[in-house]
């Protein structure tokens, strides 16, 4: 039924004090977790809110560089979700950390869904959002939409890059380019609505 639906029902059935949401196409470096709870002993306990580690890149063909330089260039001009500095952007876009820029853990914003840990008790007056739309897409946005909660409620997200990971992106659970394009811009509307204030500079950066 959606995999903010799955999350609440892993969080109901978990007993621990942490929570680490993964993909089930990423592969975790040896020592990911080390470094993920190096972070949450690194701060204290009501500072953090989530921490995300290190998507390392496969290596990409000349032409795909030249085509990802491209559309980073129009992403950052349109104020669309690319590589950045982890934050959120006026329009409610995300800019995720590109592996490899950043070699110490920064407080961001975003929090990188196919890897999110928490400690439970942020759950205990918070579930994910069901009513986002139900989608295998990578735009379902629960993530945006739990970082944004947490800044809100004055809690810091940290991103680690010693926390390593490969993100495979199984084709399996991506739609067409229609699909995508359509359940971004559906759950980008829903969460601009909920998430970022209604005024005029923030409306005109999302439309």
């Amino acid at each position: 039924p959606g995999t903010t639906r799955q999350k609440n029902i892993g969080i109901k059935k978990s007993h621990g004090k942490y929570i680490i949401f993964l993909d089930d196409d990423v592969v975790l470096d040896k020592d990911y977790i080390l470094e993920i709870m190096r972070v949450f002993n690194s701060y204290p306990e009501e500072t953090i809110g989530g921490i995300t580690g290190n998507v390392l890149e496969a290596p990409e063909s000349k032409l795909r560089k030249l085509l990802s330089s491209c559309y980073q260039m129009y992403a950052q001009f349109f104020l669309l979700p690319k590589y950045g500095n982890g934050r959120f952007r006026l329009s409610g876009s995300a800019t995720m950390i590109k592996s490899g820029t950043v070699d110490k853990t920064i407080n961001i914003d975003y929090i990188y869904g196919c890897n999110m840990a928490f400690r439970r008790k942020i759950f205990d007056n918070y579930l994910f959002d069901e009513s986002l739309p139900r989608s295998l897409s990578i735009w379902l946005g629960e993530d945006d939409d739990i970082a944004y909660y947490l800044i809100k409620r004055q809690h810091q997200n940290f991103y680690t890059p010693f926390a390593k990971l490969i993100h495979k992106f199984s084709p399996l659970a991506r739609p067409n380019n229609y699909e995508n394009m359509k359940n971004s811009m559906t759950v980008g509307y829903q969460l601009f609505k909920k998430n970022l204030p209604q005024d005029l500079k923030h409306k005109f950066a999302f439309w």
